[in-house]
């Protein structure tokens, strides 16, 4: 079926990414909602995010959202600030199949805002026990990427609510040369890899697996 999904009401473009679960409960997100629909396209909640997050914060972009298929659960990350003084990262974890139950969420940022950087332009992929985030990193004010991080994180502990055992890796490089835009790779639609997992990225206009 076709339907309207979420109204952009700010600059474009609007960032926006979806997923689907086996049982139709969709997740649609851009710069300023994140939205719960049905598959014949009924919306059964929506929200900005400050109230998503009960927060006065406003400065949210760049969300990401992933259904994973083994666990029947849903995965959304959204990124805040663009200094290292307010840099941050939301990894939410839905607690069931159904979107509109409890989310679990946790904040990111002190492994890298403490070396004075600030977060952007995420990419996230899953595998059979972990999820994987990705993004670029800018040094204080500036808006050029000089540097990455990659997050490990365990799903199993996310869906659960509890204490999450994670890992992260700062400014990986060729060895020469730092590496942008590191995307993880996640299986597709049905079905997971692992536990070790591929990424792609960039570095001086060439590709680097």
């Amino acid at each position: 079926s076709q339907f309207s999904s979420n109204l952009m009401l700010a600059a474009s473009p609007s960032d926006n990414s979806m997923a689907i679960s086996n049982g139709g409960n969709i997740v649609s997100a851009d710069n300023n909602h994140i939205n719960f629909y049905t598959a014949s396209g009924s919306l059964t909640n929506s929200f900005t995010y400050p109230s998503f997050f009960i927060t006065s914060n406003t400065a949210w972009c760049d969300p990401r959202v992933l259904y994973d298929s083994d666990a029947d659960r849903f995965i959304f990350i959204l990124q805040y600030g663009n200094s290292s003084s307010t840099s941050l990262i939301k990894v939410c974890f839905s607690s069931t199949n159904d979107p509109n139950n409890v989310w679990h969420i946790y904040t990111y940022g002190s492994e890298y805002t403490s070396s004075g950087y600030w977060f952007d332009f995420p990419n996230i992929a899953i595998t059979t026990n972990e999820l994987f985030v990705t993004g670029n990193l800018a040094l204080n004010n500036a808006t050029s990427a000089s540097g990455n991080i990659i997050y490990q994180i365990t799903k199993s502990q996310g869906y659960a609510g509890a204490s999450i055992t994670s890992g992260s890796y700062l400014n990986i490089s060729d060895g020469t040369y730092p590496l942008y835009t590191i995307v993880p790779l996640s299986w597709g639609q049905q079905g997971t890899s692992g536990p070790s997992i591929y990424l792609m990225a960039t570095q001086n206009q060439s590709a680097n697996g």
